[in-house]
């Protein structure tokens, strides 16, 4: 395969839950980073008003409060993911994609989508998976057991990086 247009790789399976879960950690990872920081700087702002107690005592009362709504904001995400996933019948079903030069076909049952490479507006390789956005909300999930060897994801990244400059690969 010398030449970038004979490139042609094919991944299949099925998404599983944790699968799922593990995405949508990766989704909304910055959103609950950002958060924590928000109600970690919002939860001094009460105490600074007294003078009765030391700054760090009124610090680690904030982080723990941060802590615990960031917990529980992470719970309601992760039962948000439950009903996602168990309610999109399509999600566990065996996919199929074939990623080209011209960009990715994905083939559900009957159904087919083709995506080309500049309708990717973002993604990521992370250690067990690509995500790569359509939207902001919208990704393709490709977990890498889905290719039938580390060649064919070497080939994927190869694909990637010369069609898109939108995803972040791993070295």
């Amino acid at each position: 395969m010398d030449n970038n247009e004979e490139l042609e790789v094919t991944a299949e399976g099925a998404l599983t839950y944790d699968e799922f879960k593990k995405y949508n950690m990766y989704h909304q990872r910055k959103l609950l980073i950002g958060f924590f920081i928000f109600a970690s700087i919002i939860g001094i702002y009460p105490f600074t008003a007294t003078d009765h107690l030391p700054l760090i005592i009124f610090i680690i009362f904030s982080l723990l409060l941060a802590v615990l709504a960031t917990k529980i904001l992470s719970r309601i995400f992760k039962k948000g993911a439950y009903k996602e996933f168990h309610s999109d019948r399509l999600a566990s079903k065996e996919m199929t994609y074939t990623m080209k030069q011209e960009g990715i076909n994905y083939q559900v049952g009957r159904s087919h989508v083709f995506v080309e490479w500049g309708n990717i507006v973002k993604g990521a390789e992370h250690k067990e998976m690509f995500c790569l956005y359509i939207s902001s909300i919208k990704a393709l999930v490709l977990p890498k057991r889905y290719f039938a060897s580390d060649e064919d994801i070497m080939v994927f990244k190869q694909l990637i990086s010369s069609n898109t400059d939108k995803v972040r690969l791993e070295d």
